[in-house]
Formats: C-alpha cells, sequence, structure tokens
C-alpha cells in the first residue's frame, strides 16, 4: 500500500513539473505588452489665432550727393547760413566770405565773371531770371545788362545790406542746374576757413540710401522683395528689401532697402530724419510672416502628400484637406477645417 502511495505521489509531482514548465514556456514566449499602444491617441482642438514672425535689423542711412557748384570767390568764410542738408530756393543765402554774401541762384552755366552794365550773356539771362523772381525786375526776358537791371540789382543789394554800386560781383550769385533742391554745403566748408575761389562748394541730395547688413541665416529667411518696417520716433516709413549683395568694402551680406512707388524710404522727412555726413541707423523689422488669422493647428497634426498636398485627420479618423496660409513657431493657419474640430497629432491614430 505504501509502495502505491509513493508511486502516484511520484506521479503528481511530474505532471506538476510539466504543468510548470508549459507555464514558464508561454510567459517566456508572448511578447511584452506595447505600453504605446495602450495609450488614447494625441489630439487636439482647433481654435482661432493669428501667427507671425518679424526679424529685427538695423537700417544704416546716407545722403547719396552730386557737385553741383564750385566756389568762385576768395577768401575767409565769415560764416554759414545752411548747416546742414536744406531746402535751397532762388536768393537764399549760402554763407558769407569776407562778410559778403553768396546767393544761391538758378543757371546752368556758372558764374565766371563780373555782370556789369553792357554785359551780354546766358549768365545776365540768369540774373534777370533771378531778379524778376524776387520782385525787383519786371520788364522782358533779356541777355543783356540794361539800365533797368541795374536799378534791379541796386535795389537788390539793398535788401542784402551790401554797397549799391550795381555791379554783380564774381562769387556774389552761384548758380545751382536747378533750383529748389536739398543742398548743402561740401565737407570743407567751414567759418575761418580759406577758399581759393577753385574748390567744391555746394552738394545736391540726389537721394538717401537705406541699406541693412544680413546673417547668413537672416538672408536664408528674409528673401528679397520683404516688407521692411523703419521706425524713426514714432513714425514707421514702409519698404521693401532690394536684392542681397556682398559689400565690397567690409565683406558683409548687405541689401538696399525700396521705397514704396519709387519713393524715398524717408519720404519728405529726409532733409531733416538723416543728417547730411556720416551714417545714421534706424531700428527696421522685417514681416517675414505678415500676420494672419484663422484655424490655428500645430505643424504636427498636418501631414503631406508625395503630390505637395497637405491634410490633417479628424479624431473620427476620417480625412480633411487643408491649405496652409501661413505659420510659424510650430503653428499655421489653415483653411478647411473649423474651429472646434478635434485633429489628431502626426503618428496618432484613432480607436475605432
Amino acid at each position: 500500500m505504501s509502495r502505491l502511495i509513493r508511486i502516484v505521489g511520484a506521479l503528481l509531482a511530474v505532471v506538476g513539473l510539466v504543468g510548470l514548465g508549459w507555464w514558464a514556456g508561454r510567459v517566456t514566449l508572448e511578447p511584452p505588452a506595447n505600453p504605446i499602444a495602450s495609450q488614447p491617441p494625441v489630439t487636439y482642438t482647433v481654435g482661432t489665432g493669428s501667427v507671425e514672425r518679424s526679424v529685427r535689423l538695423v537700417a544704416d542711412a546716407t545722403w547719396q550727393y552730386e557737385e553741383v557748384a564750385r566756389s568762385a570767390r576768395a577768401g575767409m568764410v565769415t560764416s554759414i547760413e545752411i548747416s546742414s542738408m536744406k531746402q535751397v530756393a532762388d536768393g537764399d543765402v549760402l554763407l558769407t566770405v569776407d562778410l559778403r554774401p553768396m546767393v544761391a541762384a538758378t543757371g546752368k552755366v556758372p558764374a565766371f565773371r563780373d555782370l556789369r552794365p553792357g554785359s551780354d550773356g546766358r549768365d545776365v539771362a540768369q540774373l534777370v531770371s533771378l531778379l524778376r523772381g524776387l520782385g525787383y525786375y519786371k520788364g522782358a526776358d533779356i541777355s543783356t545788362y540794361s539800365s533797368t537791371v541795374e536799378i534791379a540789382v541796386k535795389q537788390w543789394q539793398r535788401k542784402l545790406g551790401e554797397n549799391q554800386d550795381g555791379i554783380v560781383h564774381l562769387g556774389d550769385i552761384v548758380f545751382v542746374p536747378a533750383l529748389p533742391a536739398q543742398i548743402a554745403l561740401d565737407d570743407g566748408i567751414a567759418v575761418g576757413k580759406e577758399i581759393h575761389g577753385d574748390e567744391p562748394l555746394l552738394r545736391r541730395g540726389l537721394n538717401v540710401r537705406f541699406s541693412v547688413v544680413l546673417t547668413q541665416d537672416q538672408a536664408a529667411s528674409v528673401p528679397a522683395g520683404t516688407p521692411i518696417a523703419v521706425s524713426q520716433g514714432d513714425v514707421t516709413w514702409q519698404a521693401r528689401l532690394g536684392e542681397l549683395g556682398t559689400d565690397p568694402v567690409t565683406g558683409d551680406l548687405r541689401a538696399d532697402l525700396v521705397g514704396l512707388d519709387g519713393k524715398p524710404v524717408c519720404g519728405d522727412a529726409c532733409a531733416t530724419a538723416v543728417p547730411p555726413d556720416g551714417h545714421t541707423s534706424f531700428p527696421a523689422t522685417a514681416k517675414v510672416v505678415p500676420r494672419t488669422e484663422g484655424p490655428v493647428v500645430p505643424i504636427a497634426a498636418i501631414r503631406t502628400s508625395a503630390d505637395g498636398s497637405t491634410a490633417v485627420t479628424r479624431q473620427d479618423g476620417s480625412i480633411a484637406p487643408v491649405t496652409i496660409r501661413a505659420s510659424s513657431g510650430g503653428m499655421a493657419v489653415v483653411s478647411g477645417i473649423a474651429p472646434g474640430d478635434v485633429v489628431l497629432l502626426s503618428g496618432a491614430s484613432s480607436q475605432r
């Protein structure tokens, strides 16, 4: 009897070992549970918002000049009446040399001689035009220094506080091809400076050149044509970025700013906002992505097909084609879906 019990016990032990081995093998061969698959999909509820992106720059402004007149009188500069770029018109006093005024007048023929009774020529006609514009001469257009012109010259000299000798001495008038114009004295002209009668005297401001220096990264994201806002105090000037090039002196990547509608960037304020000499810097902002409003989704929710089309997947698994209107900072304003729609982020799938 005891032998039978031992045999049965041995059989039960074998059966137990076989069962344990089967269980252990099953546990070993089964793959581990995927914790990601057990998590719910990541969704995003579409809302209304806006995106925009700007790049801060520094705009350098410099006057571009052309020489329009040379001095015709030797002597000491005793006063300067236009200390910076100024709108100069016929009859304006520019400076004094040996206390005698030098006056601006329109004329393509430069002053080269004294004008006195009996003089004849185009320079006399230019003098007559000046006197008429100032109200001293009311006769016919002539190119001869007549007695009527002499009377007008003496009245003009009285107004200037000069000796009324009726002679326009060389250097009394500085003829400029076109007036009014933005005019500045040459850098070499200063009070106490001795001039010799043949040095550059006047420069006409052609325009103000605005330019910006960009880093390699900025150049990649700010293409030509990008809107640029230049700030001057409470005033903002609008411009566009020109073609990028390499500064021949510094080697920097530089692009000019182009005013809108062919106008200067600084408009009518150039003469007062930009000093005539040196460089002036203004803060500027490149509108890389203009402010755009509408339904906003994360870029991660948008899928791009091989044909370039874009779409999002709604929570129920349906596909909604969308058009990206603007994007920045990982978000995009799109059309094709509405605020309140729930979409899946890229890589998530709906559980149905």
